[in-house]
């Protein structure tokens, strides 16, 4: 009887282990398949091709308090042109508050002060970014806080105080790179899908009243040449 019931458990374990793992290899690879279809399903829809990830070399900044990232933005797009302003100073000439963080339009008109071409354009796709990419054109973009729908103001508008202005400097099949004035010493990301999610937003225009929807807006800037700035200098 021994004999016997250690043939039977044996048989038992030579049919089922392979089964068991089968089973596991087959729910990882379905795991995968899916994935690989939510990312073909957002390059389709944004005609995004699947470039290999550079990113442009847009100096890392930081913001000195936490409403002026517009103003440290600019900055950023600056430096990477070879104009070098004071992020105080921009504050000063966008006339970014507290109350009222940094209105677009003022971020393109004070770049077109110094010296290079700026343009508000709205209803970007992914596409569009991927082909400043691939020019070495930075765009700034004003993505509000994860949850700022849930906090907007009762005419539905998104307070400045949930504003937050980044470079985008770089695009794959996966993520949107940026640089984020918030970060020091690293660059940020958002998945494409998390970033399509929040690139839009309503603000209240503080000299007129009027509601204005930024769906999909990038201020993009250009007319300088990028500058390679070497690793080392002697120091004078």
């Amino acid at each position: 009887m021994n004999l016997k019931f250690k043939i039977l458990v044996l048989t038992i374990l030579i049919i089922f282990i392979p089964l068991s793992v089968y089973s596991a290899v087959l729910n990882d690879n379905s795991s995968n398949i899916t994935n690989s279809t939510n990312n073909v399903s957002i390059l389709e829809n944004n005609n995004l091709s699947q470039n290999s990830t550079k990113l442009l070399d847009v100096p890392n900044v930081k913001q000195p308090n936490n409403y002026s990232s517009g103003p440290a933005s600019l900055e950023a797009v600056l430096d990477y042109y070879g104009t070098d302003v004071m992020v105080d100073e921009l504050i000063n000439i966008t006339n970014t508050t507290p109350e009222n963080g940094t209105l677009p339009r003022n971020i393109a008109q004070t770049a077109q002060s110094l010296g290079v071409n700026a343009e508000i354009k709205d209803n970007m796709t992914l596409k569009d970014l991927q082909q400043n990419m691939d020019q070495g054109i930075p765009v700034i973009v004003n993505l509000p806080a994860l949850n700022a729908t849930n906090i907007s103001n009762q005419n539905g508008t998104v307070s400045p105080l949930y504003w937050h202005y980044m470079v985008v400097i770089g695009i794959d099949n996966e993520n949107v790179y940026m640089e984020d004035p918030a970060i020091l010493g690293s660059r940020g990301y958002l998945t494409n899908q998390e970033f399509l999610d929040r690139w839009n937003y309503t603000y209240q225009d503080p000299s007129s009243g009027n509601n204005i929807t930024a769906y999909r807006s990038g201020i993009v800037i250009t007319g300088g040449t990028p500058v390679v700035f070497p690793l080392i200098v002697k120091i004078s």
